[in-house]
């Protein structure tokens, strides 16, 4: 461990891209900006386990537990190398809605994901409610809420926006593409507020768009979502809009999310309407620093509310861009980052050394479902080589076949047999 200076090294295992807001928002950012040695453990399909050895901390994020040789593997040196072991999620990725777009690959990796939060020395979450959630499990977990890395993330206040050179009103919204089914859900208010209006609105989505057409009369600009990060942030100063909305449909894994599209829209000095569920009921007080809808109903009004009164816009638009400036700026918690990662430390009385503790239970269910996985993984692939040799040798007596039926000496002796047998008629 590098106990010798303040500069601590931390290794990342993860399969999400190293340049994608994930990877910012939750550990490259803070810890870039605090100064730490960030180690990619895991990079072009090549894991470095000797990075392990050269860390003060590991952190496992999201689904890479599902790499099981590779977890299991990185969990043995960090016990031998007596190295803290994080986990960081941001998403009831154990519990996801029957209607979103990767539920399949989520599905596959379910058993991991709760054996690594069984396991880890600590669990990091973003938001209270994943960390209720995931408290029967592990009772060594921190809330660390996303927040816009605000030397990377634009800063405009509503003042600095300019004034529109028409009089349309440019709703907007930013997003990854699994938020189509929540844009879905008000669609039909989009629809009757744009037939209404006549024209006096535009809609601009980046990432995920509606599933279909607001109507034809309406300007759209869809722009397909941008992975890179800094680069999403460079391009998003582009996006002139007066109205930010954030849709989410009401369930549970919708209800852990964190706040981040909130500060990032009240950054960008745009107000907004947001779901009335936790992510945003949690830092919005309505209609003081964005408005909270929980019906189509109330989507409708409180749209129609901003679109007609451009004071009220501009109020809101304020009123947000402060309490970003005052609340939700990274700088302002790396401190927080520091402490949770630094005050990490390896549990000599872990659960998985004592079977007299309940959690104990949930570690062997964990493991033995992953044990389970990775056999009947190992049987498939088995059987998929077997029906492949299978499909060789049976090529290969096609064309044999092929090669007789195709031969001289084939043609004749057919010729000569239909002989033989019109000849034994005769007789």
């Amino acid at each position: 461990m590098n106990s010798g200076n303040n500069r601590k090294t931390i290794v990342i295992y993860s399969f999400d891209p190293w340049d994608h807001a994930l990877a910012y928002q939750r550990y490259r950012a803070p810890a870039e900006k605090l100064g730490w040695n960030i180690l990619r453990g895991c990079q072009d399909g090549q894991c470095h386990f000797d990075f392990i050895k050269k860390s003060d901390y590991v952190l496992i994020q999201r689904t890479f537990p599902a790499s099981y040789k590779n977890y299991r593997r990185i969990m043995d040196i960090a016990k031998q190398e007596n190295k803290p072991v994080i986990y960081e999620i941001d998403d009831l990725l154990i519990a996801m809605p029957e209607d979103h777009p990767f539920l399949t690959w989520f599905t596959s990796t379910l058993e991991y994901i709760l054996l690594a939060v069984i396991e880890a020395d600590r669990v990091i979450v973003s938001s209270d409610t994943l960390r209720d959630l995931f408290l029967p499990f592990n009772p060594d977990i921190a809330t660390w809420p996303s927040y816009p890395p605000d030397w990377i993330w634009p800063s405009i206040p509503p003042d600095a926006q300019g004034i529109s050179k028409d009089d349309k009103v440019r709703i907007g919204f930013m997003g990854g593409l699994t938020h189509g089914v929540d844009l879905d859900m008000i669609l039909p208010v989009l629809r009757q507020l744009a037939n209404e209006t006549q024209n006096k609105l535009e809609f601009h989505f980046w990432g995920s768009a509606p599933s279909e057409f607001i109507n034809s009369q309406t300007y759209l600009h869809h722009m397909e979502e941008v992975l890179d990060y800094r680069q999403h942030a460079e391009l998003v100063t582009q996006m002139k809009v007066e109205i930010f909305i954030a849709p989410l449909v009401d369930n549970l894994f919708n209800r852990c999310k964190s706040s981040i599209k909130y500060w990032e829209y009240s950054a960008l000095g745009v107000g907004g309407v947001y779901s009335n569920l936790d992510p945003y009921a949690r830092v919005i007080t309505n209609r003081e620093n964005g408005l909270l809808a929980s019906t189509l109903e109330e989507w409708y009004h409180s749209l129609k509310l901003l679109i007609d009164n451009q004071n009220l816009r501009h109020r809101v638009a304020q009123n947000a861009y402060m309490h970003y400036i005052h609340q939700g700026r990274m700088s302002l918690h790396l401190e927080e980052w520091r402490q949770i990662i630094g005050t990490t430390t390896v549990k000599t009385n872990n659960i998985l050394n004592s079977s007299r503790d309940h959690r104990y239970a949930y570690y062997r269910f964990a493991e033995q479902l992953c044990s389970r996985t990775e056999e009947k993984e190992k049987l498939i692939k088995q059987l998929t080589e077997d029906l492949s040799s299978l499909t060789q040798q049976l090529d290969s007596k096609n064309r044999e076949l092929y090669a007789i039926y195709s031969s001289k000496s084939w043609r004749l002796s057919q010729i000569l047999s239909k002989t033989s047998r019109f000849l034994l008629r005769k007789s």
